[in-house]
């Protein structure tokens, strides 16, 4: 799923399946029920108005024994804290 028109033809130009939409206003049945073994939610639950929204959904998407990995930034990171004092 990605939200970028661009991105979304950048992924489909390289053989990928690309869903054009947006996190927030996503169906629950924009995807498949039990089709993926792995949800990546990466650095993308900060950017979202309802975060809890999308990962209530995220279950239905997963087959049985499928996990989900999230990431999110550690704004407590030196790097992080140095960038943002500039």
């Amino acid at each position: 799923v990605e939200g970028d028109a661009d991105g979304v033809a950048v992924l489909r130009a390289h053989g990928l399946q690309a869903l054009h939409a947006d996190l927030d206003t996503l169906a629950a049945d924009a995807l498949p029920a039990g089709a993926f073994d792995v949800v990546l939610l990466l650095d993308v639950l900060e950017h979202l108005v309802h975060p809890a929204r999308l990962l209530a959904m995220v279950p239905t998407w997963l087959a049985s024994g499928g996990r989900v990995l999230i990431s999110v930034p550690n704004i407590a990171h030196g790097a992080v804290r140095l960038a943002l004092l500039q």
